[in-house]
């Protein structure tokens, strides 16, 4: 058992110990406080003994390993698990159903994507531009494209839809005018655009139209007009009949009227022919010719071998008359028989003249030679 003055050592020494550590305590101070890389100083109760400081990462960025809170200890050191802050990533990238990325600053917190609608598609809701948050998504609006439609298109009138790929973009539309009808403005074929309208402007098709013909000789004419299908028809005039071209004309899709124009000539009637006589009628248009001959063992007796189709209509001459030779009367068969002797006669002097002339020309010509040669 301890003594009176043992009890008074025991408690003069725990005094003494209180008292030292008492002043050490009240002393200890932690002055150099951890700098953390991207993080900051959110909340501090001091530099002293058991004080505490409170760290955060700095924005965009979240906490991997490490303490946030930090105690001063008796050592003078701060107390806590190195704390280690990272940049908030944003890795699954929204896929968007026809649309593509047309821009991306990273992939880190705040960093953006900009989608685009693909060709041919516009946006009808959602956003085009996402940003990483630092719950480590992307931030906003699912975006939802859809294909560009052109509205239908009002009816054209004389005018038929050739043939429609659609309604959607760059789909094509293709028109032709109808028979009779041809484009005399706007776009036979238009395209739906990037702007939900379709390009060109609607065709404008009016009717066919052929040129005035020129009037055409010894002829009338009357005409419905000059539109497609439209007629012209001609009469000769009295007296003259079509020998070539087309008395009804009709105007066509090529803006020409059909056929050609017709030729009105005055014709004369056939000329007939006698008996025992041939003839060869070449045409009996207005200077075209029959030629008459006798036959064999028959002689002229009247009218005329060759006669003419005149602009009266009406042939020239007489009808050849063709007898047998003994029919012909005495006086007029002695008339050609002394013509014809008459002209076997004159061929014959002309004949004789010439040799003779030949002859002193020959002659002339060897005198004139031989006297060179002397």
């Amino acid at each position: 058992m301890a003594t009176v003055k043992q009890k008074f050592y025991n408690t003069l020494l725990s005094v003494i110990i209180c008292l030292k550590y008492s002043s050490t305590s009240a002393i200890v101070a932690c002055p150099n406080h951890p700098v953390v890389s991207s993080a900051s100083i959110y909340a501090q109760t001091g530099s002293d003994y058991n004080d505490t400081i409170i760290y955060t990462c700095n924005i965009g960025y979240y906490r991997t390993s490490g303490t946030f809170d930090w105690t001063c200890k008796e050592n003078q050191l701060w107390e806590g698990i190195p704390l280690v802050c990272t940049k908030i990533t944003c890795s699954n990238l929204p896929v968007v159903s026809s649309a593509s990325i047309s821009a991306q600053t990273g992939s880190h917190y705040d960093d953006t994507i900009t989608y685009t609608c693909n060709i041919g598609y516009e946006r009808t809701s959602g956003d085009l531009d996402w940003t990483c948050k630092e719950n480590h998504l992307w931030d906003g609006i699912p975006l939802v494209c859809t294909k560009i439609t052109c509205p239908n298109l009002p009816v054209v009138i004389f005018v038929t839809v050739l043939s429609q790929t659609g309604s959607n973009y760059n789909d094509t539309i293709a028109y032709t005018c109808i028979n009779g009808y041809k484009r005399t403005g706007g776009n036979l074929v238009r395209t739906c655009k990037e702007d939900s309208h379709w390009d060109g402007i609607p065709p404008l098709c009016t009717k066919v139209t052929c040129q005035n013909t020129l009037p055409v000789t010894f002829s009338t004419i009357s005409a419905t007009g000059n539109k497609y299908q439209d007629t012209l028809t001609y009469t000769c005039n009295t007296g003259y009949e079509l020998t070539s071209g087309n008395l009804v004309r009709t105007c066509m899709e090529n803006e020409t009227w059909s056929g050609n124009p017709p030729v009105c000539t005055i014709t004369c009637p056939d000329p007939g022919e006698s008996d025992h006589v041939t003839r060869q009628l070449n045409g009996n248009n207005p200077t075209e010719t029959v030629v008459y001959k006798c036959e064999f063992e028959y002689d002229y007796f009247s009218g005329d071998e060759t006669r003419v189709c005149g602009n009266d209509g009406q042939w020239s001459g007489e009808k050849l008359v063709c007898k047998a030779y003994l029919a012909v009367p005495y006086e007029q068969r002695n008339l050609i028989v002394a013509g014809t002797l008459s002209g076997i006669f004159f061929i014959l002097a002309i004949t004789v003249i010439f040799l003779y002339c030949y002859c002193i020309v020959r002659k002339k010509l060897k005198m004139e030679k031989k006297d060179e040669k002397l």
